[in-house]
């Protein structure tokens, strides 16, 4: 795996060729870890962990996600990169 602490959502998109990634991503004003597992047809495939012991698989659009996701108006946010090759 590898952190990124400045991770481009181009690189993200990229990454997940070969893997899965977690992100963190601010709603409510809380921090909040989900898993990507790919982005396609303008569409971020996620799984989320809460409510705990449940969790739910769902898609957002890439505007949702990058609005969530993206350190104020840097225009990159924080994830770990899972390759499959690891």
């Amino acid at each position: 795996y590898v952190f990124r602490r400045k991770l481009k959502f181009a690189d993200l998109k990229s990454a997940l060729q070969k893997g899965s990634a977690i992100v963190n991503v601010r709603a409510s004003g809380l921090v909040h870890s989900l898993v990507i597992d790919k982005i396609e047809d303008g569409q971020v495939f996620l799984r989320d962990p809460l409510p705990v012991g449940i969790g739910k698989a769902y898609a957002v659009t890439e505007e949702t996600f990058i609005r969530h996701w993206q350190i104020s108006e840097k225009n990159y946010g924080i994830g770990v990169i899972i390759n499959g090759d690891d």
